[in-house]
């Protein structure tokens, strides 16, 4: 998604009477066009196949799909901030609120463009602990119910 669009599409990016007049005056585009464009953008890439989509309800929108697999990752917070602080470069106590804030955000936009709880575990085929799995095994473990499930795909 374009930088210029993306700030649009978080739950807490504006107040409404700020988005509705933007909307109004044609500076934005509106949220339910943004969501309703975006869905659309993920159902037909998932639609194609070969595709990995991250986020964005993409397990939510590809619910239906025949060829979809959907997986979510978790690990405790401690591994993530660990994570992050490398990544990012970031102090423990900045990747603690980056972090925080960030599963809100995710947990409010699938709560209030899908009326889902993110952490459904009925919502995905699959669910690791990368806390518990090294990351390599992470990869292998799905790639291999990916290969298993989809055979096809993988036919020489």
């Amino acid at each position: 998604m374009p930088e210029r669009l993306s700030k649009f599409m978080t739950v807490e990016n504006t107040s409404t009477m700020h988005s509705m007049i933007n909307e109004l005056l044609g500076l934005q585009p509106s949220r339910l066009k943004l969501l309703n464009k975006t869905s659309e953008t993920v159902y037909q890439l998932a639609e194609l196949g070969n595709a990995i989509i991250v986020g964005r309800g993409g397990n939510l929108i590809t619910a239906n799909l025949k060829n979809a697999f959907h997986v979510r990752l978790v690990a405790p917070l401690n591994d993530r901030i660990i994570n992050a602080m490398e990544l990012y470069k970031m102090s423990k106590k900045e990747r603690a609120s980056f972090i925080n804030k960030e599963d809100k955000s995710r947990m409010d936009f699938i709560s209030t463009h899908y009326h889902k709880n993110i952490a459904d575990p009925l919502l995905y085929h699959l669910i690791l602990n990368t806390g518990l799995l090294s990351f390599d095994d992470v990869a292998e473990t799905i790639g291999n119910i990916v290969i298993k499930r989809f055979p096809q795909i993988f036919e020489l």
